[in-house]
């Protein structure tokens, strides 16, 4: 179950477009990593909702 929920995860299109500029804004400290991780979170929850 929880290697399914990741490739869920990682495989959502919204998820896959934001990640590396999340990942850009943290290396950059522009962001925090726990600040990042709620945005990739509540972006696929969201997601989830309307489906």
């Amino acid at each position: 179950m929880d290697s399914a929920l990741k490739n869920d995860f990682y495989q959502n299109q919204l998820v896959s477009d934001l990640l590396p500029l999340v990942e850009a804004d943290v290396r950059g400290q522009r962001m925090s990593a726990y600040i990042g991780a709620q945005k990739l979170l509540d972006a696929y929850f969201n997601m989830l909702k309307r489906e």
